[in-house]
């Protein structure tokens, strides 16, 4: 038997198999070399901020001074209610902060127990002068007495009638006191009972329109500051549709003792909307120019200073800034290469840095 004929056909068979699981690993190596080369933790995605641009403007900006205060009296407008006798308040007719028309009575007066004593005193004279006349004129016709001691006697009823008069015509029935016009009752002095003093006041009025504005500024800031400047008033923790606008018309010359603060007195345009003793936000236009202004949300502040982002071809471009007048939500920008048109990041800016991608999202 031929063993070399039968050796040939299995060494064939067993060098193609060989070659076959050779070929299956070296595909199998090559996948996975491609496989990790391609592996998703291999790619590197750069993130994109997504930011709101606004555009950089050149306008009137008005630096202005916040001061605070109270609503009171215009100085020298009120009106004291008074009389020159001593009397008891029988009865208040009005509160304080009503508002009144001409002719409204304010308080019921009585006369006090003094005044009628006055009163009684001064009607005894009148008697004792009038029995002093008549005896005086018929001691003239027993020849006792001259027309000069009559006279004399004359001018003493006179007197007494006077005096009794005047104390009648001042309260001894009772007097109600009325508002000569329209207003509003700005204080009161007194209470229902109480025994007032001639002279004393009573309560205190002031006219519906002679109401201020009264503000304490630092004394540094004073300077700054000078009649018919304008003034915009809002009442503190309390909503008005639009501020109240005003003028400056009078500066204390001193310093209050108590706040430290110098008085500015403003006159507003408009009362109707004020309450006495109410507290007020002023702010004082104290200087007004044109400038470059920016969003106060676009200036971030640095250890150095400020700084904003503008976006340049998809990216955010640092630019660092100074930045002068702040109001009304805007802020001037007095140094750096920004000119008016230059779109700068409003919204984002906190989380750029130099360089990176961004896209822009319409508010």
């Amino acid at each position: 038997m031929n063993r070399s004929k039968t050796v040939w056909p299995i060494l064939i068979v067993v060098a193609l198999l060989a070659g076959a699981v050779g070929g299956y690993l070296l595909a199998g190596s090559s996948d996975e070399t491609t496989a990790t080369s391609q592996s998703p933790g291999a790619s590197t995605h750069e993130p994109v901020v997504p930011v709101h641009l606004a555009e950089l403007k050149k306008r009137k900006l008005d630096e202005t001074l916040v001061a605070y205060g109270t609503v009171v009296t215009a100085p020298g407008e009120s009106v004291t209610v008074s009389v020159n006798y001593e009397a008891r308040v029988k009865r208040l007719r009005v509160a304080a902060g009503q508002s009144v028309e001409a002719g409204t009575p304010l308080v019921e007066l009585h006369p006090s127990s003094d005044t009628q004593l006055r009163i009684a005193e001064a009607r005894d004279a009148l008697n004792s002068a009038e029995a002093d006349l008549a005896l005086a004129k018929q001691r003239v016709g027993l020849g006792l007495a001259t027309q000069s001691d009559v006279l004399q006697a004359q001018q003493r009823v006179t007197s007494a009638q006077s005096r009794v008069q005047n104390l009648s015509r001042r309260g001894s029935g009772g007097q109600v006191i009325r508002a000569k016009q329209a207003g509003i009752v700005s204080r009161i002095d007194v209470e229902t009972g109480s025994i007032v003093t001639a002279g004393a006041p009573l309560l205190e009025m002031v006219g519906e329109g002679e109401i201020a504005v009264r503000l304490g500024v630092e004394a540094e800031d004073v300077a700054h500051i000078h009649a018919s400047m304008p003034v915009t008033l809002e009442p503190v923790n309390l909503d008005l549709p639009s501020p109240i606008d005003g003028k400056v018309y009078l500066i204390s010359r001193e310093v209050d003792p108590q706040t430290r603060l110098v008085d500015v007195f403003v006159a507003p345009a408009n009362t109707d909307r004020l309450l006495l003793h109410q507290y007020m936000r002023g702010k004082i236009a104290i200087s007004s120019n044109e400038a470059l202004v920016a969003p106060r949300a676009a200036v971030l502040p640095t250890e150095g200073g400020y700084r904003v982002f503008t976006v340049v071809d998809g990216r955010a471009k640092a630019r660092d800034v100074q930045i002068g007048v702040e109001n009304d939500g805007f802020v001037e920008i007095t140094s750096g290469e920004l000119r008016p048109g230059d779109q700068v990041v409003t919204t984002g800016n906190s989380e750029l840095s130099d360089g990176m991608a961004v896209s822009e999202e319409k508010p």
